[in-house]
Parts: C-alpha cells; structure tokens; sequence
C-alpha cells in the first residue's frame, strides 16, 4: 500500500411534536438531537460493545473508528472502501434506519506511517452516496471530510480520494473538509433532502462520528418518532 499524507484543508429553536406535518422541512434543535439519539440502536457491528472498546483492543499507535447513524427510513447500502494507508481491521457495513454501525482502520505495523482512505455508502432509492474521507497521519493533524453526491451518482469512485484531499471540484460530488488540530468541530454537508453531520477527533486513535439526517419529517426514520 502507498502511503498518503493529506494536504491542508481550506475550511430555530421550537420542539418537535406528534402532530407536526410530515411533510415539512425537520428542525434540527436539541430536543429533537436529543429524541433520535435516544431511539437509535446499536447495529450488528456494534452489539455488546462500543467503539472505543473496540479500538483500544487495536495495539496500533494510530487507530481510527468510524460510527455511521443512520436517522432517515433509507437503508445506506454496498458499502465501499478503499485504503490509502494502513490496514482495515473491521470493514464497514450496512445500516438499517434507526441504527449505527462501526468500522476500524488503523496504521501498519512497526512504520511511521497513519491511516488514510475514502468509504462511501448508497442510500438505497435515491441513488446518492454518502461519502468519508479521513486521514490521521504518523506526525501531523488529523483531517476529515463528509461528502454527498447528486442523484444518480450511486458508483463509488476511489477518485473522490484525490478531488476532496486536493480540494478540486466535481460536478457530481459536494464535500465539506476540515483539519482537526486543537479542536473537534461537527462538519456539515446537504442537499435538498439530506444532511451529512461528521466530527473526529484530535488525538492518534480518533473516533469519526458521522450521522446521516433527512431533511424533511416524512424522510425520518420511524425509530426516531417519539
């Protein structure tokens, strides 16, 4: 495997209820974060342990979790990932509405070396991919980036590697990079019909968090209807 370092990246309140029209945009505020946190289970990667567990049963300098919460009724399906540095300990899989799941990269062994790469998952029936970059090098910052495609683009690319850590531009890819230094900051990225929300964070075995939301109420997952 080649080994690839990123390079800089550029950079309502209200509450929810029962009776609000399923047919309008979602708010986005605390007690609804707070609502779709607490019904969201733990998928098949995740059951009977956690991310952080499972990372730090992984004796590697650097490490990298990524947990992926799927809160819209679209099942994110054919994941696909592809690796610039490092080794994946545990691939990424599917998620049902209303669960996360879990995937582990880290660096190889005895090199100076980090773990970097792209996955990207289809949301089923709307024939859009969402995309991760991350890179969490052996001596520098930690950089990461969430992505979403238009319509119709449902084939990964292991190009969007390249397009997003050179920051170029691709008509059927929009992206949101950020280099994690000193502090952890929620990315975002959207369309018309999703959000893609991602953090990671600063030390050498990072958690990624990523959560896919729909922008419109008819698009929740049910288990988040509370």
């Amino acid at each position: 495997m080649c080994s690839v370092l990123f390079l800089s990246f550029s950079d309502q309140t209200g509450n929810y209820t029962r009776n609000q029209s399923t047919s309008s945009r979602v708010t986005w505020n605390g007690h609804m974060l707070t609502s779709m946190g607490d019904s969201t289970r733990l998928g098949s990667s995740l059951q009977g342990t956690n991310l952080s567990t499972m990372m730090t049963n992984k004796h590697y300098r650097t490490v990298v979790g990524i947990e992926i919460t799927n809160w819209t009724k679209y099942h994110l399906t054919s994941p696909e990932v592809n690796i610039y540095s490092g080794y994946i300990s545990m691939p990424p899989v599917s998620v049902r509405p209303g669960q996360k799941e879990g995937m582990i990269a880290h660096k190889h062994g005895y090199t100076m070396t980090g773990s970097s790469g792209i996955v990207s998952w289809l949301i089923k029936k709307r024939e859009k991919r969402v995309v991760i970059v991350w890179g969490s090098p052996f001596i520098a910052s930690n950089t990461m980036a969430v992505g979403l495609t238009t319509a119709g683009k449902d084939n990964h690319e292991s190009s969007w590697f390249n397009t997003i850590t050179q920051g170029k531009s691709d008509a059927n890819l929009r992206y949101e990079p950020f280099t994690y230094d000193n502090a952890i900051k929620e990315i975002i990225i959207e369309d018309e019909d999703f959000q893609i929300c991602g953090s990671m964070g600063t030390s050498h075995k990072p958690e990624v968090k990523i959560t896919v939301r729909p922008t419109q109420m008819a698009d929740l997952s049910i288990d988040g209807l509370q």
